[in-house]
Formats: structure tokens, C-alpha cells, sequence
């Protein structure tokens, strides 16, 4: 070992507060595709689990619902690269990360804190460490703020706040929703359901009712940032395109309820179409100020799929539910590409190689998320030099 790291050297198993557990004789061995695979069982409901590795990774694991979940984590290295140069060692290297875990044992807080190739230190939520020493945070330390899915219909009102009190604290240049749209009136899961058509026309949810909740939050954001300049994107993503697909099947002449709202949504579509205005129809930048009578439209970036916003040199178009060849998305799978990359779209909260995925902000119980859970209330900070944390609130 290098002397530097030998006075720090523990073995055997640490209890952080019951909160976490370090296992730090797990002896992962360094080329070790996925570190924290496997150890989901080592600890009880509740209690995280983090063993050391030459890799930063991070996941939650599934709880029965209404049961605490916990956090799985590897740490990352403090030493440079040292790999035999054979395929498993060169594969290992290019995921090398120096970096650590933090924890909070009586809080509960745990974040990545990774130094970027190149760099002097490393940020955190407080400000930039070197060994310089400690700088206070700057206005322009935070590129970037992705919060989990927003799905407005499902928002409980103290994650809004909490949410809007994370973007006071870190001032951020760039703020990125993903889903902010549930649909969840006349989502294509249940439109088939007689049952669920029922207890929304009793519960008096009408698309049009949808859409003047998510004007209402994106405003609420928007409200929030007048005094910092942030510029917020829309990435457009698969709950944000139900509205397009409710518009391609929907039989209206058996919902009135919601058939001005149909009809006004077409018309704008097809107008779009024949005055030859060129380019993608952004249903949801429509129906937002049209419908929804959302006022901040000229402040919005309404991101298309397949749109690249790259910030801080992190891919944040792709909110996740589109995979290679046609199939579904998932972060593991985009690791692969070899881009970093901030996605969305599973509400579990992860770190895998260059992909990092927030979770969900609305709400952890949205009716149809039944059963054992991995969902969590978790948001992506990406500061200036790419380096990047997940936020869990």
C-alpha cells in the first residue's frame, strides 16, 4: 500500500450508526465489472451497504412497500491506476475512479465525492476541497440541476418545496425536468379500464386538469430562479409523450369530458403541419401555454427526443426510456456507450461507469408502482468540471 493511506487501513465489518454498514473485507477484486452486485442481502431493510472498490457505484435496493429502502454503494479509489495490462485490466482502468463515499451517520446523507482527471480537488454541496484547502461555493460551481421525474398531477407539496430549496442553495446555471407530465387521467396503461375511466370522471380529473397541474409546478420553478438566471429545459420523455399518443387513438366521441381539449390539440397539430413551419410539433410546449395557460414558456427549452444538451460535458437529452435497437433503456445499458451521461426515467436513484440516474420527485406511491420498491426521491447535481453527485432528499 501506498504510505500515505496505511495509518487509515481498517479490515473486518463497521457499524456507521446502524445507518450504513462498511464492509471493508468484502475484497472485491479490482476488475470487478460491477462491484456491489451481490450484497443486497447483507444488511436488513434499512441499513446501506458500501464496500470498497476501484469503481464508484451506486443503487437502491427494492423494499417491500412502505419499508425503508437502502442504498448500495462502492467507493472508488484513492490511489492511481495499477492494472496488468491484459483485457480485464484495461477494461478495469478506463472505470478506474479516484474518489469516496461520505456519510452522514445521523442524518443519513451519503455522496459520491469523485476527483475529475486533471483536477486539484474535488466539489461538495458546500464548496470546493483541495489541498489548497477549502473555498466557499462560487456562482457558477453548479452547472447543472436534474431533479427526479417530476410527474406534476402526483407532486406532494413538500417535495416541491424541498425541491425548490435545493435550487435556492445551489444557485444552478441549468435546471433539467424530466416527466413532467403524469398524464394520468387518460394515461394508454388504464384507458382500457372501465374502472379507472370511472373513478377519474368521479374524482373530476380531466386532461385539461392535468395539464393546468404541470403549468403550475413548472411556473412554481419558474417563480424560484428569477433571481439566479437559471435556464430550464424540458427533456422530452415518455410520460410527456402520452399526450400524443392519447391523441393518435383516443375515440373522443365517447369522452366529451375531454374533447375540446382533443380537438384543440389537433387542430394546432395539423395547422403546424400545413402552414409548412418545418421541424417537430412539441405537443407539450402547446398544451402547457395553450391549455394549461403556463406563462413561462419563453424562458423554457422544450427539448425533442434525440435532442443532445450537453452540459459540463455530461449527455442530458436522453431521459432514459429509449434503448439501442429498439429495445427499453436502462443505465446499465447505456454505460456501454462509453458517453456520460445524466438519464432519468426509472426513479432508482444509480451510478453505473459514466451514467448516472436521478429518481423520482413527486411522490413515492403513484398508485401504480405496486409491490417491492426501488423508487427514491433523488435529484443529479453536475458542478462545473463534469463531476457529478446524486442528491437524495
Amino acid at each position: 500500500y501506498v504510505d500515505a493511506v496505511k495509518p487509515y487501513l481498517v479490515d473486518g465489518q463497521i457499524d456507521l450508526n446502524g445507518a450504513f454498514h462498511f464492509m471493508a473485507d468484502a475484497n472485491v477484486i479490482v476488475t470487478a465489472k460491477w462491484p456491489t452486485s451481490g450484497f443486497d442481502g447483507a444488511t436488513p431493510a434499512g441499513c446501506g451497504v458500501i464496500v470498497p472498490a476501484s469503481k464508484i457505484e451506486l443503487r437502491v435496493s427494492a423494499a417491500l412497500k412502505n419499508a425503508p429502502t437502502k442504498i448500495v454503494a462502492a467507493t472508488g479509489a484513492v490511489t492511481k491506476r495499477n492494472y496488468i495490462l491484459r483485457k480485464t485490466g484495461a477494461l478495469a482502468a478506463i472505470r478506474h475512479n479516484i474518489g469516496a463515499v461520505f456519510v452522514d451517520t445521523e442524518t443519513r446523507d451519503i455522496r459520491h465525492l469523485e476527483q475529475m482527471e486533471d483536477a486539484s480537488g474535488f466539489y461538495d454541496l458546500d464548496g470546493f476541497y483541495s489541498p489548497n484547502g477549502y473555498r466557499e461555493p462560487l456562482a457558477d460551481d453548479v452547472a447543472a440541476l436534474q431533479f427526479g421525474d417530476i410527474h406534476a398531477e402526483k407532486m406532494e407539496t413538500a417535495n416541491l418545496r424541498n425541491a425548490i430549496r435545493l435550487i435556492e442553495r445551489l444557485e444552478p446555471e441549468n435546471i433539467l425536468f424530466h416527466d413532467v407530465l403524469d398524464f394520468s387521467s387518460r394515461n394508454h396503461h388504464n384507458i382500457k379500464d372501465p374502472h379507472f375511466i370511472h373513478a377519474q370522471f368521479v374524482a373530476g380529473n380531466t386532461v385539461k386538469r392535468d395539464l393546468q397541474k404541470v403549468a403550475g409546478v413548472i411556473d412554481d420553478f419558474a417563480d424560484a430562479i428569477r433571481d439566479y438566471g437559471s435556464t430550464l429545459h424540458v427533456i422530452e420523455s415518455n410520460h410527456d409523450l402520452a399526450i400524443n399518443t392519447w391523441l393518435k387513438t383516443a375515440d373522443i366521441s365517447h369522452d366529451p369530458a375531454n374533447a375540446l381539449v382533443y380537438y384543440r390539440c389537433k387542430v394546432a397539430l395539423f395547422e403546424h403541419v400545413e402552414e409548412g413551419e418545418g421541424g417537430p410539433f412539441n405537443m407539450l410546449k402547446y398544451a402547457y401555454e395553450a391549455i394549461g395557460n403556463g406563462c413561462n414558456g419563453h424562458i423554457i427549452d422544450f427539448h425533442e427526443t434525440d435532442e443532445s444538451v450537453i452540459i459540463a460535458g455530461v449527455e442530458m437529452g436522453n431521459h432514459g426510456h429509449n434503448g439501442v435497437n429498439g429495445s427499453r433503456g436502462s443505465p446499465k445499458q447505456f454505460a456501454e456507450l462509453g458517453v456520460k451521461m445524466n438519464t432519468g426515467h426509472t426513479h432508482s436513484p444509480s451510478i453505473y461507469g459514466g451514467v448516472y440516474t436521478a429518481g423520482v420527485t413527486a411522490s413515492l406511491n403513484m398508485d401504480y408502482n405496486k409491490g417491492a420498491s426501488s423508487w427514491a426521491i433523488a435529484h443529479l447535481v453536475t458542478y462545473a468540471n463534469g463531476q457529478r453527485q446524486i442528491i437524495f432528499a
